[in-house]
């Protein structure tokens, strides 16, 4: 069998999953926080290297070839993040075929697909938002929970209590 790691990177919570080639999901794991401006860069690669060294160990049990690890890791957008956490990541996993971006990158591949135009919506601890026409992607949002929480789970979260 053949598969994909993939990791859905947010500020609460990181789910890691093993789907394979046909699409079926055959493994899920949930670890804390990975986005860096929110705990740091130590700890974000603390949290993703223990959850994908767990999901490595269940695929070689499973006899499962791994062909590719992407990671959507949301606030990884900035500065050299990106760069830092992949290179530590690929030393620690001895993993070569790993590929690491923003969420909202991965949300508008897997929301829009082929599709030329559309918009997608990220609600969960933070709020992020782009459009989509032919090439050009145009993003709304993406600065953190405080700076622009409305319709973050956090804001809807807040809001709650108030009532």
């Amino acid at each position: 069998m053949k598969g994909i790691i993939s990791v859905d990177g947010g500020g609460t919570k990181s789910e890691i999953l093993i789907v394979l080639e046909d699409g079926r999901v055959i493994y899920k794991d949930i670890v804390s926080s990975s986005n860096p401006n929110d705990i740091g860069m130590e700890k974000a690669f603390n949290n993703l290297n223990l959850g994908l060294k767990r999901a490595l160990s269940f695929s070689i049990l499973n006899n499962t070839e791994i062909m590719a690890i992407f990671l959507g890791i949301a606030g990884i957008e900035f500065g050299d993040s990106m760069y830092v956490l992949k290179d530590k990541l690929i030393k620690s996993l001895d993993f070569t075929s790993l590929y690491v971006d923003g969420d909202l990158a991965s949300v508008v591949e897997l929301g829009l697909g082929d599709l030329n135009s559309g918009v997608v919506v990220i609600s969960g601890t933070g709020f992020n938002m782009a459009t989509k026409d032919n090439d050009t992607l145009i993003n709304i949002g993406g600065w953190g929970y405080l700076p622009d929480d409305y319709l973050s789970g956090y804001d809807l979260g807040k809001d709650a209590l108030k009532y």
